[in-house]
Parts: structure tokens; C-alpha cells; sequence
């Protein structure tokens, strides 16, 4: 299950979409975006290279309803990656009922932003029966 958001290419400005039915139903308040993993390790596939990763989650009370892990690797050849580095690594930020997420591909530096409204994304945790987070995959196309 993916959350749905509007989607737009880093540097060509936002667009929003909010689902204000849905919001009535949810204190907002009540709603807290929280970085439960933030790790480095010095593990690599390229020898002793840092790796690392992060998880951000949006909770509501202490119910998990939807989240973001990303990982990546620094100071790997050039021959792999031309910047350095591969994976991904992510943003996110709550203002009002809005989660703004940024994640960049490491790789080609390509940087993505979505904006997904907090009420909707509580909405498809519960109609897919409120057992696993909602969890964001970015879509490059």
C-alpha cells in the first residue's frame, strides 16, 4: 500500500491537494511526524565505505500510520556512482494537515518533493485494515 500524493519534480514549484472531508474526522494535534532511525555504519559494499539510513514515521497518539526509510552509501568508485554516493536520503516536514517530503536520489542527485495530506494517508492506513503502516515508496517516473 502506497500513499497517494501530488508529485513534482524538485525546482518546478508546489502543488497541493488537501482532503478536507477528511480532516473533520482527524485532530490534527494529536498527529506527530517523528525520526525513529537515524544510523551510519562503516559497513559498506565498497570495503570499510559509511552506510546509512533513516526512518521517519507520522504517528497518531502512539499509532504508527504511515512511514519513510531510506538508506544509502558514501565514498564508493567513481566507476559506480560519479557523485560518490548511492541510495537515497529524505526530508520530511509537517505544517497544518501537509507532510512535505523531499528525497533525493544520491545516485544522479535527482531530487523529488511530494506533498501528501496527513488525513488521507490516516485514511488508507484504516481501510487497509490499520495493521501496518502506510509505507512511502518515491516514484521516479
Amino acid at each position: 500500500m502506497y500513499a497517494t500524493s501530488s508529485k513534482i519534480k524538485h525546482g518546478s514549484g508546489p502543488t497541493h491537494w488537501r482532503g478536507a472531508a477528511a480532516s473533520a474526522c482527524l485532530r490534527l494535534s494529536r498527529v506527530v511526524l517523528e525520526k525513529t532511525q537515524d544510523w551510519c555504519y562503516h559497513e559498506g559494499s565498497y570495503g570499510h565505505n559509511p552506510e546509512f539510513g533513516k526512518e521517519t514515521v507520522l504517528k497518531l497518539d502512539d499509532v504508527i500510520f504511515w512511514k519513510i526509510s531510506t538508506s544509502g552509501e558514501a565514498m564508493v568508485p567513481k566507476d559506480v556512482s560519479a557523485s560518490g554516493a548511492i541510495g537515497e536520503e529524505h526530508t520530511a516536514t509537517l505544517t497544518g494537515e501537509t507532510v512535505q517530503v523531499r528525497v533525493k536520489d544520491l545516485k544522479s542527485g535527482d531530487q523529488y518533493t511530494d506533498f501528501l495530506t496527513v488525513a488521507v494517508v490516516y485514511q488508507q492506513f484504516v481501510a487497509a485494515g490499520a495493521g501496518e503502516p502506510i509505507k512511502y515508496e518515491p516514484d521516479y517516473t
